[in-house]
């Protein structure tokens, strides 16, 4: 293994384990569908800015207005797994997928899965303006996406997913306060 390899090999395991340091796993959730395992998991304001503003040398009063904008937000760390499959889901090429190229379903993953994720709350549909694929696969075999959606007011929100490159159907995950107050 060459250094630089090494070197980034290193920097994901810390980036890892920061990340998986507040779990909270009692509030995850999980759906399977046929061989696809989905997971999602709250992910607070703090632990976003920690991940974007980490080392930049802030001053506490810059820090503190940047948590209070991503408190306008509520994000979850959503991980999809594919059942002996683990490569970066981009290269999965089965089911709807097979009729895909790779550079069109590497583009859906890094740019178009966004539009395909939704908070539904009673009669308001929010869309995800909070995006960012995290691509570890030489590292672990799940594939992590951050998103977040403006908070609603609702006690009833579900969260919609319609994946088109897998053969899976809508996944709809059922939020209760536990997933919605996780300061």
């Amino acid at each position: 293994m060459n250094m630089k390899k090494l070197i980034l090999l290193c920097a994901g395991v810390l980036f890892l384990a920061a990340c998986s340091r507040d779990n909270h796993p009692e509030n995850s959730l999980v759906k399977k569908a046929g061989a696809f395992t989905f997971m999602l998991r709250p992910y607070s304001s703090e632990r976003l800015a920690a991940v974007n503003y980490a080392n930049t040398g802030l001053s506490q009063a810059s820090r503190d207005s940047i948590i209070k904008e991503y408190d306008q937000f509520l994000c979850f760390v959503l991980e999809i797994s594919i059942d002996g499959f683990g490569n970066s889901i981009e290269n999965y090429s089965s089911g709807p997928a097979k009729e895909l190229s790779y550079e069109k379903r590497s583009d859906y993953y890094l740019f178009g899965m966004q539009h395909d994720l939704k908070l539904l709350e009673r009669d308001h549909e929010t869309p995800c303006t909070i995006y960012y694929y995290e691509r570890m696969n030489e590292i672990t075999s799940a594939n992590r996406f951050v998103i977040g959606f403006k908070k609603g007011g609702s006690a009833e929100t579900v969260l919609e997913y319609n994946n088109p490159c897998l053969d899976c159907g809508k996944i709809r995950f059922h939020l209760d306060n536990s997933h919605l107050a996780i300061k």
